[in-house]
């Protein structure tokens, strides 16, 4: 859906004790999301002491260009509200200058690395596991980038 316009939502788990793959309602750790009303959304997942990593990117749904929705012009400020906790970040920006828009995610990644209780070797070592050669090394430095941020 994603690479024609629509949206996704993946949710994931983990621990010692994970029973369902599927997160409830107000239970949510932490949410990152590459679109801002996308991350408003889905905020009915986080619980209220729950982290936001969010970027600024905004992607106008076919509704809204077919004139038959508005996208929030607030949207920024909605997102400030509903978020506490929040990371506010311009990873597609970040991205274009490092030279791909795709590694928005992993800089996106790297900014919800800062809270969750994974070590940054962890984390690392997954994105050797699952990144091609090839791009490996940019993939890392976007990591770090949104680490850092």
């Amino acid at each position: 859906m994603a690479q024609r316009g629509g949206s996704v939502v993946a949710q994931i788990r983990y621990g010692e004790n994970v029973f369902s793959p599927l997160t409830l309602e107000g239970s949510a750790d932490a949410i990152f999301s590459l679109e801002m009303a996308e991350a408003v959304r889905c905020a009915h997942f986080l619980k209220p002491d729950g982290f936001a990593a969010v970027s600024r990117h905004r992607v106008i749904p076919v509704t809204v260009t077919t004139g038959s929705a508005v996208y929030p012009p607030d949207i920024e400020d909605r997102v400030k509200r509903v978020f506490p906790r929040l990371k506010l970040v311009d990873c597609m920006a970040w991205a274009a200058e490092a030279g791909d828009v795709r590694l928005a995610n992993t800089m996106l990644v790297g900014v919800l690395s800062q809270v969750l209780n994974i070590t940054e070797d962890s984390w690392l070592r997954a994105v050797e596991k699952n990144v091609k050669p090839a791009f490996l090394s940019s993939n890392i430095t976007a990591f770090k980038i949104g680490r850092k941020a």
